[in-house]
């Protein structure tokens, strides 16, 4: 019924930096291509393969470089009018769009997700291997559980919103499961996401959503108490 971002990126040879359709987080059908996407999706392949071989890279490599943005607002200003401020320039140099980038903006990405992907959650029994199986269908395309786990694990977490991204802070969220004691994607003091937010350079750079688990009321308010005054 509908494709996920991560798996139309996987298959593509160059993804575009910004969605060519509108993707969906699996609550709602998303709507078909439109024809004006999929003119944009034309002009933004156009440009890129030009412009690439200007510059002697793959278009998979100019995409991910700041002209590889540009060359994206640019296709959008040439297909939905004239919305974002960008020039033929910052498409053909690097200089010219490093020189326009804002030097001191403040990126707060506030709702980002991590697996805890401790083996403790992936036993041999049934749930565990309903557990396997959920790991498997995040990314369908690793090839197997250990490589799925590697693109879920804190590692791959820290590097892609801090590493491959400008991003300066981030929330990590957690989700409330039937028992408080089995959260492989939870923010809980006492595990899960507090490691992420505590390690990576000694710094506060990540905040924790709390987690109040309804089904769990009586535990639930006495771990949110404890919460409350870490």
């Amino acid at each position: 019924m509908w494709v996920r971002q991560c798996d139309l990126d996987a298959t593509n040879e160059a993804p575009s930096p910004i969605p060519t359709r509108i993707a969906s987080n699996e609550e709602f059908i998303p709507p078909p291509q439109m024809a004006e996407q999929r003119l944009f999706e034309a002009r933004l392949t156009e440009l890129s393969e030009k412009t690439a071989r200007k510059q002697g890279l793959s278009r998979r490599a100019f995409l991910r470089t700041g002209s590889g943005m540009a060359a994206a607002l640019f296709a959008l200003n040439e297909v939905f009018g004239p919305c974002y401020q960008v020039s033929a320039a910052e498409v053909e140099d690097p200089k010219a769009f490093e020189e326009k980038w804002p030097k001191e903006q403040f990126i707060f990405d506030v709702q980002t997700h991590h697996v805890d992907v401790a083996k403790k959650w992936y036993d041999d029994t049934p749930d565990g291997k309903k557990l396997v199986t959920f790991f498997q269908m995040l990314r369908p395309l690793a090839g197997s559980l250990e490589k799925s786990l590697e693109e879920l694990n804190r590692a791959h977490y820290v590097k892609e919103v801090f590493g491959d991204s400008d991003t300066t802070m981030a929330v990590i969220s957690g989700v409330p499961t039937r028992n408080w004691d089995k959260k492989p994607a939870a923010a809980r003091s006492d595990g899960g996401h507090a490691p992420v937010r505590q390690r990576p350079a000694g710094s506060l750079r990540v905040l924790s959503h709390g987690c109040c688990g309804p089904t769990s009321a009586r535990k639930s308010s006495r771990r949110w108490s404890a919460r409350s005054r870490i």
